[in-house]
């Protein structure tokens, strides 16, 4: 009898006791706190960096495809070739996808980073097609 009380008694403290050290928990969580903000201020200056390369790349675009236009302006001929409107159609995905990296919450950051890597590399395959001796 006096083991069983013994035990009633004694095994939630043992238990209490030992849970933060089974489970490899701090009992002072505060020690990663550093940690967690120093990689979260990385990942805030890489985030910006590529927002900024993002936003350069897009700039490129925009240049080239006004050029374009201008230069089919000039010469009198109509937009709205197949390749035009390929081009076109690749320049609104990749405005699109600039503008949800600029907008995106720490949650939809991965998604829209390759969203706009791909928006990217399919205006430049369409504009290679397009002029292959452009690069």
């Amino acid at each position: 009898m006096r083991i069983i009380i013994a035990s009633l008694v004694l095994g939630p403290l043992l238990l209490i006791g030992g849970t933060a050290a089974d489970a490899g928990t701090s009992v002072f969580p505060i020690e990663s706190a550093p940690v967690k903000i120093a990689a979260r201020a990385d990942s805030s200056a890489d985030r910006e960096g590529f927002v900024q390369r993002a936003r350069e790349r897009t700039a490129e675009w925009q240049q080239k495809l006004q050029i374009l236009n201008d230069k089919a302006a000039a010469n009198g001929s109509a937009a709205g070739t197949a390749a035009e409107e390929d081009l076109h159609k690749a320049w609104i995905k990749i405005e699109a996808a600039s503008h949800r990296l600029e907008d995106a919450s720490d949650e939809e950051w991965q998604d829209a980073k390759t969203a706009f890597e791909t928006a990217s590399h399919e205006l430049a395959d369409t504009w290679h097609r397009r002029y292959p001796a452009d690069k």
